[in-house]
């Protein structure tokens, strides 16, 4: 269990952080597109959603230089939030709902979180975040629609 509340730690910081190194911006000549993320699965609509999207598994794993983030409400249950301008590549997204907007994801005694939380491709870890090879996606297009159920 201390290495699931490690791991879910590591989320939360990430989401409240939403740093971005200028090093991970490809150049401006690249091709770019938009990633319209969808997300729904919420049992109500309290807080905001946290959203961190990454472009690397460096940034994946140690939560740090995320590439770009966002923090949305959240309406009828459904959250969107379109980022553009995004150079074709890969990238995964690490997703939680801030209920208190505490900007933490609140967990109970034994580090289970208590706020609903995703990942792309909908994987989930056994105990911590899934592997950033399962939640990647990849970005080859001008609109790329991501859907993530949380949970």
């Amino acid at each position: 269990m201390k290495t699931f509340t490690l791991m879910m730690t590591k989320l939360i910081t990430c989401l409240v952080l939403f740093t971005v190194s200028s090093a991970q911006e490809p150049d401006s000549t690249a091709k770019k597109g938009m990633i319209d993320v969808r997300i729904d699965g919420f049992k109500n609509n309290k807080g905001t959603v946290k959203i961190a999207l990454v472009n690397s598994k460096e940034s994946y794993d140690n939560n740090e230089n995320i590439f770009r983030g966002a923090k949305e409400p959240i309406h009828d249950l459904k959250c969107a939030f379109v980022f553009s301008s995004v150079p074709y590549g890969e990238y995964a997204l690490k997703i939680f709902q801030d209920e208190n907007n505490n900007d933490n994801l609140d967990t109970n005694f034994l580090g289970v979180p208590k706020e609903r939380y995703g990942f792309s491709n909908n994987v989930r870890g056994k105990f911590g975040p899934p592997e950033y090879e399962k939640t990647v996606f990849v970005l080859s297009s001008d609109t790329l629609v991501v859907n993530v159920t949380v949970e």
